[in-house]
């Protein structure tokens, strides 16, 4: 009769607390608790009131957080008021999404059209979670933020023009801030132009953070 030897168990290790955990590390745990809470009150209003009702409510939230931080924001990313105001909506726009995790593209087509891209998976809606969220939801992120930065820059002529939305079957959100000849009118700020082709994305040409003002700490 053979003996069978059992495998030697696994070494226990213990784990790391929470306070000794690395600053990046810290960042990204509570991000990601965040960005949960977040998602669930989107997805909570959905079930409850229904997609209008979730539109609504982030259209306001992100209105609420262009007013208050979106000329700050130029400073801290380093953006000069002496760019084209199309440059500089679309710069603060990808740079600070970038340092929030989400995945952008950025392209200059001309100093008075700048394109944004936002990839899949929304950072809002984890997983699947963001197909159940209708086409009026997404185009309330654009409507609540991105039409309101020319005002605030004093640039009436500079509007947003949304090209593609994740739940119309696209790839990415995507659109592009554009100086007009003449002041817009506020229900002319944000407008709706899908199209089959836009320019390419090279990484090279995007605009980068100071790495001397953002090191890698300030960064998490």
């Amino acid at each position: 009769m053979e003996t069978q030897v059992k495998p030697a168990a696994a070494p226990l290790v213990e784990p790391l607390p929470a306070a000794e955990w690395p600053l990046e590390r810290q960042c990204e745990w509570i991000a990601d608790c965040w960005r949960s809470q977040w998602g669930a009150i989107q997805m909570g209003l959905l079930r409850e009131l229904g997609g209008q009702e979730l539109a609504e409510f982030k259209e306001r939230i992100l209105r609420r957080h262009q007013r208050g931080h979106f000329l700050e924001g130029l400073t801290k990313l380093g953006i000069s008021r002496d760019l084209p105001p199309a440059v500089i909506a679309g710069r603060y726009h990808y740079l600070s999404n970038m340092l929030g995790g989400l995945s952008m593209e950025y392209i200059e087509e001309s100093p008075k059209r700048v394109w944004v891209r936002y990839h899949a998976p929304s950072w809002s809606f984890t997983g699947l979670s963001l197909i159940a969220v209708p086409s009026i939801v997404q185009r309330a992120m654009f409507a609540g933020w991105h039409p309101h930065n020319g005002v605030s820059l004093g640039c009436p002529q500079l509007g947003f023009v949304v090209t593609k939305v994740f739940q119309d079957g696209e790839p990415y959100d995507e659109g592009y801030f554009e100086e007009f000849d003449q002041p817009l009118l506020p229900e002319d700020r944000v407008q709706y132009r899908p199209v089959t082709r836009s320019p390419d994305f090279d990484p090279d040409r995007a605009p980068k953070l100071d790495p001397k003002v953002w090191p890698k700490d300030r960064l998490s």
